[in-house]
């Protein structure tokens, strides 16, 4: 009895050690798939904060005034330098054009996933649209550029010796160059802004003048800050004269039919303009009487 339980224990050890083995032989079993009703629960609060987002964000009543503000990317004031187009023939947008070069080719060689179009394509239209813009699709384009970059390397090279380090000398050599560039820069940085293309020669006379001043766009920073006890007409904020102002200021400067309207409606005491602006010599003919005038500028009061 003794015997035949010990080969019984023996027979049991061959056949789950032959278990054993053929187990390690054989490939893992796949997870059974959960229900797809716990992965539509999983992406649920991700959608409800999404909606959620929205909704809050138009409480604020200012949201209204910012959301038609933005309308101005489909029909930007070109009269304004920082809201024309990318130029090529400039040095930045000679650098814009070369880097949507490569992100299209990147994306025609590489491809990507459908949330690179999402960002990319609409910040590429807003930085078409305005200079100022320009900033917005290359932040966000940058990774993209990296990643696909990469690949394409790989791609193209499956096999290739990859980068060397640089040598410990030579980094220590580039970092003193810049930190010595940067020092070089700190002590020649000018101390004040250049003002040469501004009417400094007329806030003297702005102090001693009342009224509303219809003023240079380009101008409206520069008044705040010298003569702030004067409001200025237009500056370049945009958004808060944006369109309505905005339009009235370019039908007076630029002589429409309504410009006389529109120095009636705002009551319009005084106007710094360049010499040359169709108003300011309008002005001129019209009696308005100079108060300061310079290379670049003109102060005209109302008779």
């Amino acid at each position: 009895m003794a015997t035949a339980s010990a080969d019984d224990a023996d027979a049991t050890l061959d056949v789950t050690s032959a278990d054993d083995e053929a187990s390690l032989l054989l490939p893992p079993a796949e997870a059974a798939p959960e229900d797809d009703g716990d992965a539509l629960d999983e992406e649920a609060p991700g959608t409800s904060a999404l909606v959620a987002s929205v909704g809050f964000s138009f409480i604020d009543p200012e949201t209204f005034g910012v959301a038609g503000a933005a309308a101005h990317a489909i029909a930007p004031p070109r009269f304004i330098s920082e809201e024309a187009p990318p130029d090529i023939l400039e040095p930045a947008g000679l650098i814009f054009g070369g880097f949507v070069l490569a992100t299209l080719g990147l994306a025609m060689f590489c491809g990507g996933i459908l949330l690179d179009a999402v960002v990319l394509i609409p910040l590429l239209w807003l930085a078409l649209s305005a200079q100022r813009h320009l900033a917005f699709f290359v932040f966000a384009a940058t990774p993209y550029v990296a990643a696909e970059g990469s690949r394409l390397y790989l791609r193209l090279r499956p096999h290739g010796t990859p980068m060397r380090p640089v040598p410990r000398r030579l980094s220590i050599a580039i970092g003193m160059l810049f930190a010595a560039a940067a020092v070089a820069s700190a002590i020649g940085r000018p101390s004040t802004p250049d003002e040469q293309s501004y009417p400094r020669c007329a806030i003297a006379a702005l102090r001693t003048g009342s009224g509303t001043l219809l003023n240079e766009y380009d101008w409206g920073g520069f008044l705040i800050y010298h003569v702030p006890e004067r409001k200025v007409f237009v500056d370049g904020r945009l958004f808060p004269f944006y369109p309505a102002v905005l339009r009235d200021y370019r039908d007076a400067v630029e002589l429409q039919p309504d410009w006389k309207d529109v120095l009636v409606k705002y009551d319009v005491r005084e106007a710094l303009l360049t010499p040359a602006k169709p108003l300011a010599v309008a002005l001129r003919e019209d009696g308005w009487r100079v108060r300061a005038e310079g290379q670049n500028f003109v102060l005209l009061a109302k008779p």
